[in-house]
């Protein structure tokens, strides 16, 4: 009879040991969802799925259950800020602001919480460093997207949608964007691979050297002014955060 100490190291082995289910999809050769084993890794995942000649790894999504919860808060928290803010508008007679925030409102309520985790997914980074060919887990999901066109821009702008400058600085596509009560000191960048940076543009702070890669997303904060009985500093940063989860396909093929 087996006692029950061995029985539970029976367990703790098998626990440790179970086989990691995880689905790609997207650019690949071979799409669908895989058993990788007791201890995979993202290279793992793109060796078995072979992606095509057309992966944009730059843009490339890990999504994980375990961070749904924290996003759907997050953006819960930035639909109640700017129905505080549209509200206030309406006090403060502040027609084109309304307006901008009803905007954002809707694209925000379009815009499903993804679980993305931010992830290296070059195969020539992976295969040289184990520190950035991060573990999966059980149910993780990839997302490999094509390159796309141009940069997304929204948030204190007259016109938000994808823009496809020749320049990609970051100065100059927030320069060139018409602005509506908008931080002409800062905006925030979010980078195809999640990454989300503030980045100055005004006239004593522009930071030059910043790029937007394809797909990127760039968010025009708003005036403190924008925001009374709100943190606007805190608004706008992780307004940056959510969309740091998303991709321009979604935003391009949202209302």
């Amino acid at each position: 009879m087996i006692s029950r100490s061995l029985f539970i190291a029976f367990l703790l082995i098998f626990s440790t040991t179970q086989a990691v289910e995880v689905s790609i999809t997207g650019a690949v050769n071979n799409p669908g969802t895989y058993d990788l084993g007791s201890s995979p890794r993202v290279f793992t995942a793109l060796a078995r799925a072979r992606p095509t000649g057309h992966a944009y790894f730059l843009g490339a999504m890990l999504l994980r259950q375990s961070l749904l919860e924290g996003q759907l808060k997050l953006k819960a928290g930035l639909l109640y800020d700017m129905q505080v803010a549209m509200s206030n508008s309406y006090v403060n007679k502040t027609p084109s602001l309304r307006q901008s925030l009803y905007s954002l409102n809707a694209k925000i309520k379009s815009l499903a919480a993804t679980g993305r985790k931010v992830a290296e997914f070059n195969p020539a980074i992976l295969s040289t460093n184990l520190a950035r060919n991060i573990p999966l887990k059980n149910f993780d999901k990839i997302f490999i997207p094509t390159r796309p066109k141009g940069v997304y821009v929204l948030g204190a702008v007259v016109k938000p949608g994808q823009y496809n400058f020749k320049s990609k600085s970051v100065v100059n596509i927030a320069r060139k964007v018409k602005r509506n009560f908008a931080d002409s000191d800062w905006v925030w960048l979010a980078q195809p691979d999640g990454t989300v940076e503030k980045i100055g543009v005004g006239l004593w702070n522009h930071q030059w050297e910043k790029v937007a890669a394809p797909g990127a997303i760039i968010f025009i904060p708003y005036v403190a002014k924008a925001f009374f009985g709100t943190n606007p500093h805190s608004f706008n940063q992780q307004m940056a955060e959510f969309l740091g989860t998303q991709n321009t396909s979604t935003l391009t093929t949202t209302p």
